[in-house]
């Protein structure tokens, strides 16, 4: 099974006056007047953490990838750091590229079909991922930090939705495609005992978590994994899973 792809993308650092006028207006229309000195220690921590922890890598099944440094969501501070470089070893592929939940297009000029049920953004499909029927099927699929919201953060909540969404995803899959997801431990307790009960039906599943307060991130078991809480001790996952499938040919 090949889960990896031809290397992997590189970050998009796009720091024209443009994505610096639109990363201070998110800020603003989150921090209000406080937005300057957010963005002033935000900038400082990320060239801190950029000069600092630049070329430092993690390991993930005997592969090696470079941490993510991007001033995008604090990148450097959370378990993006670690997702990003692995969902950007598969995007390289040629074909046709679903992503549920509009996270990776922040980050890179890759341009792939993405449906997220409410973010608003240009080439966005607002449609629920269960009910999402596509004129084609895809070669990968890729999902970051996504599926843990379907169905536990929805009103009327449906913690039952997400293994529907798992099992159309794979639907969705040409022969041999490939799907790729990472999600949070401790964060929706409904998927951490469908992973105990290895409820997903992937092919594989490998887990990390988080060492310290620097951000490092080391491979795991399935239990430490799933004993780590969330926002408890660093900020955000302390542990993640990160899961394959590949399609029948």
């Amino acid at each position: 099974m090949n889960i990896y792809g031809q290397g992997v993308m590189k970050l998009r650092y796009d720091l024209s006056w443009a994505r610096l006028g639109q990363i201070a207006r998110m800020l603003y229309g989150l921090y209000g007047v406080r937005a300057p000195w957010v963005i002033g220690a935000r900038f400082s921590l990320y060239l801190f953490h950029l000069l600092w922890r630049r070329g430092k890598t993690f390991a993930l099944d005997g592969r090696s990838y470079p941490y993510a440094f991007h001033l995008q969501n604090v990148t450097f501070r959370n378990e993006r750091t670690v997702e990003i470089p692995i969902a950007l070893e598969m995007l390289p592929w040629q074909g046709e590229i679903l992503e549920v939940g509009n996270v990776l297009r922040q980050y890179v000029t890759h341009r792939h079909d993405v449906v997220d049920k409410y973010e608003v953004d240009e080439g966005v499909l607002n449609e629920d991922i269960v009910t999402y029927a596509p004129n084609k099927r895809y070669d990968l699929i890729v999902t970051v930090s996504t599926l843990e919201h379907v169905g536990w953060d929805e009103i009327p909540r449906e913690p039952e939705k997400l293994l529907r969404a798992l099992a159309h995803l794979k639907t969705l899959l040409r022969p041999r495609g490939q799907l790729l997801i990472t999600v949070p431990i401790a964060q929706n307790p409904f998927l951490d005992e469908a992973i105990r009960q290895d409820q997903l039906g992937l092919s594989r599943l490998l887990f990390m978590r988080r060492l310290n307060w620097q951000n490092d991130w080391v491979q795991t078991s399935q239990q430490e994994a799933l004993a780590c809480r969330y926002n408890d001790p660093y900020p955000g996952a302390n542990a993640i899973a990160i899961g394959f499938y590949q399609a029948l040919s």
